[in-house]
């Protein structure tokens, strides 16, 4: 197993040793997830555009069945998906790369009922902000848009449901004119103006406290 922080975002490279028509049984722990892996050998194809982690040289893909565990205890499930898994003649070894990760997040997704990264990188790009002027207007923070948008972390259902309006244009318009206002607009001055005359400041002068005669005092 191999984890290459070298980019933006982890890649996590499992070691499989493959042959054609046979199934292996993988079981590991990732970040505190138990992993199964049930994997046939199917046929290979060429990925001209894809380069081995190790040597750099061209690989090839194979499909195979993968089920993973999500959730824990009572709430756990076991999700099924088909993962390319990626073959280097050179090195002599096969292994998982960032779009069987990709592929495994939406499976989550779609278990959960949310959007897909995809999904919610559609809604930002539809209304040609970027991420930051995005996260502005929105007040959502903009490292947890990157988050969701790079399949690092699901989003809540609260926010789910937010992302979801917000793919109306009559919402971010909303929000826009929002963003726009100051303060004072927004919420209204807490404080209101007093124009100052020689009455007021006469009525200033002559103004003095008095203590409150309790029912007790005024029968005495």
């Amino acid at each position: 197993m191999k984890i290459d922080l070298g980019q933006d975002e982890p890649t996590l490279y499992v070691k499989l040793q493959l042959r054609p028509g046979q199934v292996v049984g993988r079981s590991f722990t990732l970040l505190g997830t138990e992993l199964t892996m049930e994997s046939r050998h199917e046929d290979t194809t060429p990925t001209a555009h894809r380069l081995c982690a190790e040597c750099g040289s061209s690989v090839t893909t194979s499909w195979h069945l993968h089920t993973f565990q999500y959730g824990s205890e009572a709430a756990a499930v076991d999700l099924t998906v088909r993962l390319p898994v990626r073959r280097c003649e050179h090195c002599d070894f096969d292994y998982l790369d960032d779009e069987g990760e990709r592929i495994k997040h939406e499976a989550v997704c779609r278990h959960l009922d949310v959007l897909t990264p995809n999904e919610i990188r559609r809604i930002r790009e539809r209304t040609g902000l970027s991420r930051a002027a995005f996260a502005k207007i929105t007040r959502i923070g903009e490292a947890s848009l990157s988050r969701w948008e790079n399949g690092i972390k699901v989003q809540t259902p609260a926010n789910d449901r937010y992302l979801r309006l917000l793919a109306h244009p009559g919402i971010l318009a909303l929000l826009q004119g929002v963003a726009t206002q100051t303060p004072q607009e927004a919420h209204g001055s807490a404080f209101r103006r007093v124009k100052i005359s020689e009455t007021l400041r006469q009525r200033q002068r002559s103004f003095s406290l008095r203590p409150r005669r309790t029912p007790l005092a005024q029968a005495a």
